[in-house]
């Protein structure tokens, strides 16, 4: 007998269907019906799995059919093997993700979500290049960023003054004299450093 029978069974006493992947967890709801998985959902029990964002249950008692929304979470970092959503929310990433993630070096995983709040706030053109996120012991932020093909660190320091920083760091990149800088610290903005 296949998990996801053994499941609708309720056979599992272990919470071995915690494992299932995306499709045999489709497959299981399938296989519920009516009473069961409305009582199954209403118990929380979809939330319980760390890609599950929300899950709605509705049920028309006219037909008796039972709806499920599921919505999932979006991952957008990387950090510790697992991914983290715009909420700091870390999950084990089932398939491949459609965008590259980006890397989030941390101590914890408060420094992490930090990172994530971050560079969620960076600008389009930015975030399309960032590769790395470095929060340090202090709290100051190192970026690395993909220009013209070469890695770019960005020495950010804390998180405060951001757009002067931005300003800043897009005035020195567009230098002909700074077309091979490997890095950039704007952790002082009054007074750049490029190396």
């Amino acid at each position: 007998m296949d998990l996801a029978r053994k499941l609708v069974l309720g056979l599992l006493k272990d919470k071995s269907w915690l494992a299932l992947s995306r499709a045999q967890w489709r497959q299981s709801l399938k296989l519920l019906t009516g009473y069961h998985r409305q009582r199954f959902l209403e118990t929380g029990s979809i939330e319980t799995l760390d890609w599950v964002s929300q899950a709605k249950v509705s049920r028309n008692w006219i037909n008796g059919k039972v709806t499920i929304d599921l919505t999932e979470r979006t991952p957008i970092a990387i950090y510790n093997n697992k991914v983290i959503d715009s909420t700091g929310k870390s999950f084990v990433l089932r398939g491949t993700p459609s965008t590259p993630l980006v890397q989030i070096q941390a101590g914890d995983l408060t420094a992490a979500t930090k990172a994530v709040t971050f560079f969620t706030t960076l600008p389009v053109d930015l975030k399309a290049t960032l590769t790395v996120v470095k929060v340090r012991s202090t709290g100051s932020l190192v970026l690395v960023v993909n220009n013209a093909g070469k890695n770019l660190e960005i020495r950010w320091g804390n998180d405060g003054e951001n757009e002067l920083k931005l300003k800043v760091y897009r005035a020195l990149i567009a230098l002909p004299e700074n077309a091979a800088i490997k890095r950039v610290d704007v952790s002082a903005p009054h007074a750049p450093i490029v190396k």
